[in-house]
């Protein structure tokens, strides 16, 4: 069974010719991959090797940290199309609780504060998607 991995951290010397011989040690590669800006035809930094069997897919995981053109490359298996984008949202979701957890202790905080006289002003923060943005709070 085909495994694609995801290789990071790569030298933008790099070819997809040199990725695909420094796998070719673990097994057959169907294909090897260096990504590249549209508009520049520059590397990005990272790539990708579609191994033949699963099996050495999973020995060329041990490349990760090795040195390849003066770089310590990062390995992992690669996610299936649209997986990085959900993980993605769902630890953008989990931030978002966070920081809402953290804006209502702040809240109460400074409505003591005031109210004690400690703080002369302050104003909400908002989301970034908000129309309004965030603003400070000053302490006498």
């Amino acid at each position: 069974m085909k495994t694609k991995l995801f290789v990071g951290n790569l030298s933008f010397e790099a070819s997809s010719e040199e990725l695909k011989t420094l796998f070719e040690k673990y097994g057959p590669v169907e294909e090897a991959t260096v990504v590249v800006d549209k508009r520049s035809g520059k590397s990005k930094g990272y790539g990708f090797v579609q191994m033949v069997e699963s099996k050495d897919a999973a020995m060329a995981l041990e490349l990760s940290g090795h040195d390849f053109k003066g770089r310590e490359i990062v390995v992992t298996e690669a996610d299936s199309p649209g997986e990085g984008q959900r993980r993605r949202t769902t630890r953008q979701e989990a931030a978002a609780e966070a920081a809402v957890g953290v804006m209502v202790d702040v809240t109460a905080l400074i409505a003591r504060a005031l109210k004690a006289g400690a703080i002369m002003a302050s104003r909400r923060l908002y989301p970034r998607k908000s129309l309004r943005f965030g603003a400070s709070c000053s302490v006498g």
